[in-house]
């Protein structure tokens, strides 16, 4: 059924309606669904017709109530491309596992794909709402820009941002969805009492980046707290010209500082990695017990023997809370490839049960076998 005879104007407003209303029924997210499915079926003359309904309308609401769900491993989708929209839409909204939450997280990924197809017609909306006035504008074309990330419109974004206000923190993310550098010394230079306070965005634009000047100098700052948090936003950076800083900060007075410090020296290529080994084998018997359990964790996560005194040592430490126990735990699992025998049910998982204990004398066997000199 063609585009245009499903998308009548009636049927657009009464989705205009509900979008209003601001909430997600069974019955939107099944119009929805059937609307954007036809249009992606749809020939590319009827697909550039609908841009800006999917950009002004169905994608900020689908994207609003964004599930999260995992679009796998359902029988429903199987043959979907045979079905017409509406068949589809019914068999998941039949299917028990499933419902219009499933619905609503298939068409906000057709409906953003559809989006980056019409790039050139999106930028122009984008453009147009990055400069108005209107804060809902404004803010609809910061959602967007997660499913359309187009560096075309990063200065628009960046004024935003820099502009302060509510919507300079939505802008932030936006920054982040842009995967664009130019935006990390800008999120720095934010707040000179808290430069790395954008940790969390600094971290996805660090992502197999080169080390940034103005990140890599936090962490010599006087404050913990930045130096921590730089350390952070660097950890995946995998950087080797980091390699001096993760062993001078593996020695930090601070535990937070040295767990990042430690984390931005495990996620070094290998040769690099060899260069700060030293320094992270140390914290293996460092005075903070959750430290230890974090490094002995990474070790265990390459592979390297050289952890497991330590996790002996700790997976006999009834001291430990239930869940660093339980790190613990599933650490020995990829170490060893096994869990000898130990239980981590909630009424059983300490070490000192009769069943634990065994488990743990054969651990200390594999040990004995397998664990390397330092």
């Amino acid at each position: 059924m063609a585009w245009a005879r499903v998308c009548a104007v009636a049927g657009l407003l009464s989705v205009a309606t509900w979008l209003s209303a601001g909430e997600m029924t069974a019955e939107l997210a099944r119009e929805l669904f059937v609307k954007v499915e036809t249009l992606a079926r749809a020939t590319e003359k009827e697909q550039a017709a609908a841009v800006p309904w999917l950009y002004r309308d169905a994608f900020p609401q689908l994207d609003r109530s964004r599930c999260s769900l995992a679009l796998s491993d359902f029988a429903f989708l199987k043959d979907a491309e045979k079905r017409t929209p509406e068949q589809q839409a019914d068999r998941v909204l039949a299917d028990k596992r499933a419902g219009w939450p499933w619905l609503v997280e298939q068409a906000r990924e057709r409906a953003g794909g559809l989006l980056r197809q019409h790039r050139a017609a999106v930028r122009a909306l984008l453009e147009a709402d990055l400069k108005s006035r209107d804060a809902a504008a404004k803010g609809r074309a910061l959602r967007a820009v997660r499913a359309v990330p187009d560096r075309e419109v990063f200065d628009l974004v960046l004024a935003i941002f820099q502009g302060g206000g509510e919507m300079s923190g939505r802008a932030a993310y936006a920054l982040r969805d842009l995967a664009d550098p130019r935006a990390i010394p800008h999120l720095v230079a934010a707040d000179p009492k808290r430069p790395a306070q954008h940790f969390e965005l600094l971290r996805n634009l660090q992502s197999g980046r080169s080390a940034h000047p103005s990140l890599v100098a936090l962490l010599s700052a006087k404050d913990a707290t930045t130096r921590w948090q730089a350390a952070y936003a660097l950890a995946g950076s995998g950087d080797p010209a980091l390699i001096p800083h993760v062993n001078r900060l593996a020695q930090d007075p601070e535990p937070q500082v040295r767990k990042h410090a430690a984390s931005i020296g495990f996620g070094l290529p290998k040769e690099a990695f060899l260069r700060v080994r030293p320094a992270l084998l140390l914290l293996l018997a460092d005075p903070d017990a959750r430290l230890r359990v974090f490094i002995a964790r990474c070790f265990a996560w390459r592979k390297d023997t050289a952890c497991a005194k330590t996790l002996l040592a700790l997976i006999q430490d009834g001291s430990l809370g239930e869940r660093p126990h339980s790190n613990v735990y599933q650490a020995i699992h990829t170490l060893a490839g096994t869990y000898f025998g130990y239980y981590h049910g909630s009424d059983g998982w300490r070490p000192t049960t009769e069943r634990n204990r065994a488990a743990i004398a054969r651990f200390a066997q594999w040990v004995r076998e397998h664990a390397e000199d330092r």
